[in-house]
């Protein structure tokens, strides 16, 4: 069916437009005089309605099952589709997409199996629908944790690859803290840990690392011996992590004790060479 407006007339190619009962202004037919799937209706309460003779809102857009063009698409501008014909990470979605001259940017919503919420996604499409597969590029999932190049943020803020940022600043006020006690024996305990080279395996993929990677570090079972205070429990897995950037209080007392047994050893030399 072709409509178009030439001066001023309304001008229809094929199909029909007819006036129906009070509660609904206006339909359009298909040329069979059947409502199909392009039928558009208009109720005296000025709702429009496309695919649908009941439209329950200001623009309400329906779909027959297996039927083609599930989807409002506005040039240059945003394409909405149902779950039927798009998926985000293969769950049924409420996708959007919006489209320009450079590419297509698909978001929306995805169902989160294991918690029963729905998770926010921004990701990458492919074909003519915003199908994002798992090509995730930024997550909010329904507990509030983002993932920016994971799909499984285990934190409020998890960021799978490398992270520049001008500062980062952690609350130290002592107005703030309360039982504070200065770290003893911290030498003692370092020289148990191990810095160590190792090789990222296929398990770290789950946590956004890459495998076969190589990179230095310490072993969270090893510094949780040590200071328990420095390490947490990351994933249902049980994975540990560590937070490299509390071990600076420990280097710190470990200098200080350091300096402190070559004082002693400095007083002593100075000793003997006055006998």
């Amino acid at each position: 069916m072709d409509l178009f407006f030439l001066s001023a007339m309304l001008v229809l190619n094929s199909g029909q437009a007819q006036a129906q009962t009070p509660g609904q202004i206006v339909k359009w037919f298909d040329d069979q005089g059947t409502l199909a799937d392009s039928i558009i209706t208009e109720t005296i309460y000025g709702n429009i309605g496309i695919g649908t003779t009941t439209p329950r809102g200001k623009l309400e857009v329906s779909w027959s099952p297996g039927r083609p063009g599930r989807s409002f698409i506005f040039r240059d501008g945003l394409i909405v589709t149902d779950g039927g014909d798009s998926t985000v990470g293969g769950y049924a979605t409420w996708p959007f997409q919006h489209q320009d001259a450079n590419g297509r940017v698909p978001f929306g919503l995805n169902y989160d199996v294991d918690s029963g919420g729905f998770n926010v996604v921004i990701g990458a499409a492919s074909g003519s629908w915003p199908d994002m597969g798992s090509a995730y590029k930024f997550t909010i999932k329904d507990n509030g944790n983002v993932g920016i190049g994971t799909t499984n943020p285990i934190s409020k803020l998890h960021v799978a690859g490398r992270v520049f940022a001008n500062g980062y600043d952690v609350p130290s006020d002592i107005r703030l803290k309360e039982d504070i006690e200065t770290l003893t024996g911290a030498l003692e305990k370092l020289d148990k840990l191990r810095g160590v080279s190792f090789k990222w395996n296929a398990r770290a993929e789950s946590l956004g690392q890459i495998s076969g990677n190589r990179e230095i570090g310490v072993i969270a079972q090893e510094v949780e011996a040590a200071f328990p205070e420095v390490v947490a429990t990351v994933s249902k897995e049980g994975y540990k992590a560590v937070d490299y950037s509390r071990l600076t209080a420990v280097l710190i007392e470990a200098v200080k004790e350091l300096k402190a047994e070559n004082e002693a050893l400095k007083s002593r030399f100075v000793a003997l060479e006055r006998k």
